[in-house]
């Protein structure tokens, strides 16, 4: 290997996710659900492009995040912290025991975390047994002189744990002389509708893009009792899946242009306030047939949340491995989701309050729900009263 391991070593995070969707969740009141959720807003706000659909895992990076957090010192500690909400010592325990509580739901949740380590790279004995114990990391030392056959093998690990829906996470370009350890965490969820759309009422409407563009798009339509609610400019409804512990969750503005003016407001506390409002509800319901598959590096989002150190030579990671500087080069972040009749397939501090508004339906009119323009969607395990995934759906993908 070459000699300038001795001065730089880089970990670079590759975060994986696959998702199928339906079902909602009702709240819980432990502290490192909390923390994910609060982190999981602030994340997806620091993501936004105006014009753009976005899909993230937050889970998939807070996970590997939170590892980094016991290895580190100082103030490259004090900003992980502080971004990812660590209020115990005790957290990595916690997300342990949360991770367990997901996946222990019916529908195929699986959550796998692996790190790859260069040959000449050694990890305090303390670390790997943390991530061995409290994160079930699989561990494999691996050339990263070779860098086509290291993501090969990454890549390889990635396919086999998103079902072959996430199949290249990783390039050998993202691979050099200086890489030290990669971490992997790949999520894939798949869940059957509690009630499935019937097929046969799919048909094309419009869809009111961003650019205030309409464009044909399949929706599914159903009828029946949602748990509802309703905010000063938005409607909110969570569609339940077959195993009642996971849902399909849409936050969609009043106004066919109003996303911008939601997302401006939209922060942890408004939505823990909507999941506590809702009620059941007759709802006639209308949503696009879609997929989504993005990419992204979250390295400039969480700089921009307030972690920043542990990207620079001046990070303090010495919890970690003895060998210096050690710091992280990238965090890659690859997600995919699909919507249909039958299942959903994926693979993510100022308080605003806003009223909430009173309605009384005609009890023989069902509300009307109609996503057919700009809306925030997310996955929502009831069990842990977690966010798994988050994102926003404004314009109709070719």
């Amino acid at each position: 290997m070459n000699a300038t391991l001795t001065i730089m070593r880089t970990i670079i995070l590759t975060l994986m996710m696959l998702i199928p969707i339906k079902n909602f969740a009702q709240n819980n009141s432990e502290t490192v659900s909390s923390a994910i959720n609060n982190y999981s807003v602030n994340l997806y706000k620091s993501t936004l492009n105006a014009n753009d659909n976005i899909l993230i895992s937050p889970i998939s990076s807070y996970i590997p995040l939170t590892a980094i957090y016991e290895g580190a010192q100082g103030k490259t500690q004090d900003e992980l912290k502080n971004v990812l909400n660590i209020k115990s010592q005790a957290h990595s325990l916690q997300i342990d025991s949360l991770t367990k509580k997901i996946t222990a739901s019916n529908a195929t949740l699986t959550i796998s975390n692996a790190v790859w380590l260069d040959n000449s790279f050694e990890l305090r004995d303390a670390f790997k047994n943390l991530l061995t114990e409290q994160f079930s990391a699989e561990f494999t030392n691996i050339d990263f002189g070779n860098p086509p056959k290291s993501a090969s093998t990454i890549n390889n690990w990635v396919a086999d744990k998103t079902n072959n829906y996430i199949k290249k996470i990783i390039s050998p370009n993202n691979i050099n002389n200086e890489a030290a350890m990669i971490l992997t965490n790949a999520i894939f969820f798949k869940g059957e509708w509690k009630e499935k759309f019937d097929s046969t009422l799919t048909k094309p409407d419009r869809f009111y893009s961003i650019s205030k563009s309409k464009t044909k798009i399949d929706f599914m339509h159903q009828t029946d009792i949602f748990q509802y609610a309703e905010i000063e400019n938005a409607q909110f409804i969570s569609i339940p899946y077959k195993d009642n512990k996971n849902y399909f969750c849409i936050l969609l503005p009043k106004k066919k242009c109003g996303i911008h003016q939601l997302e401006k407001k939209f922060n942890n506390n408004l939505l823990d306030s909507i999941i506590s409002s809702t009620t059941k509800i007759r709802t006639k319901l209308s949503i696009p047939k879609f997929k989504l598959e993005t990419e992204c590096d979250l390295k400039k989002p969480l700089q921009e949340s307030g972690i920043n150190t542990v990207f620079t030579p001046q990070a303090d990671l010495s919890g970690i491995s003895d060998q210096k500087p050690l710091f992280i080069s990238a965090i890659k972040h690859k997600t995919f989701i699909s919507l249909n009749e039958t299942k959903t397939i994926a693979t993510g501090a100022t308080a605003v309050s806003m009223a909430l508004t009173s309605f009384n339906p005609k009890s023989s009119e069902p509300i009307e729900f109609k996503a057919d323009h700009p809306f925030i969607f997310f996955i929502y395990n009831k069990k842990t009263d977690t966010i798994l995934f988050i994102g926003r759906y404004v314009k109709v993908m070719k």
